[in-house]
């Protein structure tokens, strides 16, 4: 599991927390609000910070479909 998996676990824990996995949602609310990079960087085991932007990148970007 890399940071890409563990990214999307917690983008569908969180839209799951707010009954949302459903709804549309901003690109920006990923890092804004669901899953920033303070508050997950352990969870997500990223080293820094455009580490973490690379994984919400290739989130974005649809890898692995």
């Amino acid at each position: 599991m890399d940071e890409l998996d563990r990214l999307f676990g917690l983008l569908v824990a969180a839209l799951a927390r707010e009954t949302r996995v459903a709804v549309p949602f901003a690109a920006a609310e990923i890092y804004e609000r669901l899953v920033p990079y303070r508050s997950n960087r352990s969870r997500l085991n990223v080293a820094t910070h455009q580490d973490y932007e690379m994984a919400v990148l290739r989130l974005l970007a649809g890898e692995r479909g």
